[in-house]
């Protein structure tokens, strides 16, 4: 998907009527407005989901197409730079990731929709820029394997594991999520241990 029109998965290939699937897909966003859609499937305010951003927010909900799940992360890197994106359900629970990592969950109704899955969006809301990879499982894919896929996708390009040591005192109040970020270039990795994999690196440039 090249940033105009849209891809529709067939209606036979329809993990998302089921009670657990994944939608996996590398983007490129070239901007972020009020709603673009990476993939999604619904009759407004009767079935289905989105997943796509919601102004700068990674998002997949169900709350404008009959359901009450809303789950929603801030994507601090500016537009222009490929992101993994995926989420998993499965029994009723909803999983977001952001580049190998979960940052956000929820639970809440969902009606299964039938029919085709659009990705890039449609009816309006195309996704601004490209999208590449995509994968639609009929399973839930698990934390590490989701990780695996952010990993292989970061293989054909430079990249750099960095690791740090966890500060002494979180002056009482829990780390969540970590983000390293490059200097030069602004390429971001986020992660709730203490180490993760910075992509899109150039070779021959030092990095800090």
């Amino acid at each position: 998907f090249a940033g105009s029109g849209q891809l529709v998965a067939p209606a036979a290939v329809n993990p998302w009527g089921g009670t657990a699937f994944s939608v996996s897909a590398w983007v490129n966003p070239s901007s972020y407005s009020s709603w673009t859609g990476i993939a999604y499937k619904e009759a407004y305010t009767t079935n289905g989901f989105r997943f796509g951003f919601m102004g700068n927010y990674l998002s997949v909900w169900t709350s404008q197409s009959g359901g009450t799940v809303n789950v929603g992360y801030p994507v601090t890197i500016g537009p222009g730079v490929w992101l993994h994106a995926a989420f998993t359900y499965s029994s009723g629970v909803w999983t977001l990731y952001l580049n190998g990592v979960a940052v956000g969950s929820g639970t809440g109704t969902y009606i299964a929709p039938t029919g085709g899955l659009n990705i890039g969006g449609g009816d309006g809301i195309d996704f601004s820029g490209d999208i590449a990879q995509v994968a639609v499982l009929n399973y839930a894919l698990t934390a590490s394997q989701v990780q695996s896929l952010y990993i292989a996708g970061t293989s054909a390009t430079p990249n750099a594991t960095v690791a740090w040591t966890a500060p002494a005192s979180n002056r009482g109040s829990a780390i969540s999520l970590y983000t390293a970020t490059s200097s030069p270039g602004g390429f971001t990795c986020t992660s709730t241990t203490t180490n993760c994999v910075v992509a899109g690196l150039t070779n021959g440039t030092a990095y800090t």
